[in-house]
């Protein structure tokens, strides 16, 4: 088990490297047009992404802890909707939030992620239905075999994202053209925050497949 969680690990962290152009690409667009959005606005929109599997620490967990504890902290009467990515998300956001849990994917981490993957939960999302004014994603950030962040990445609604501050400086840039790239930032998002979890992931799942044969064979020690 170790071995091939090894191997795993190995092949996510390759295949994150060319992922992260995705996301720093969506960044630097939302930074340089100056694309904000207003946190004090009612309807909020949070979503979770974990995997569909066990047995990598507190990786799925610490998700949602930061969740729990970003909701009380927002300003009074906001009414905040959620989004799950992965059934690990989905069994903890509907025992804290059930009633609010709009929408869940399954089937995440069996495989390593692709952007049509991506592609296909970003259309979902977009078909929602959910006027949402404000809205995060939060995911885990691979830093070390051993080390991991919990992050949130602003996912904008289309009035925040064709109002942002720069791109009224450009009269040429049409309606159909900030939708569909808005579109593609969406997925671009979402494509790079799969490839951070699946690495976070898998770099947790080695750790405690190492921990696992080491006890493995102390106990095995012990029995001779």
């Amino acid at each position: 088990m170790k071995m091939v969680s090894a191997a795993k690990y190995a092949k996510a962290e390759r295949e994150l490297r060319p992922a992260r152009a995705y996301g720093a690409g969506a960044n630097a667009f939302y930074e340089k047009a100056e694309v904000t959005q207003d946190e004090k606005k009612p309807n909020h929109l949070i979503i979770a992404m974990t995997s569909d599997r066990g047995l990598c620490g507190s990786a799925h967990s610490n998700i949602i802890r930061a969740i729990k504890a970003a909701v009380p902290l927002k300003p009074p009467g906001t009414n905040v909707k959620f989004v799950a990515i992965g059934d690990k998300a989905r069994g903890m956001l509907a025992r804290f939030f059930g009633q609010d849990l709009l929408m869940h994917f399954v089937d995440i981490g069996k495989k390593p992620p692709v952007f049509e993957d991506a592609a296909k939960i970003s259309l979902e999302i977009l078909k929602l239905g959910y006027e949402y004014d404000y809205g995060q994603l939060y995911f885990n950030i691979f830093k070390s075999v051993v080390a991991y962040n919990t992050k949130d990445l602003p996912i904008v609604n289309a009035d925040n994202f064709s109002q942002a501050g720069k791109l009224n400086l450009y009269d040429s840039i049409d309606e159909e053209v900030l939708r569909s790239y808005r579109e593609f930032s969406l997925v671009s998002r979402i494509f790079y925050a799969l490839k951070e979890s699946a690495c976070s992931e898998q770099s947790q799942r080695m750790t405690a497949m190492d921990s696992a044969t080491k006890n493995a064979g102390k106990s095995a020690v012990e029995i001779l």
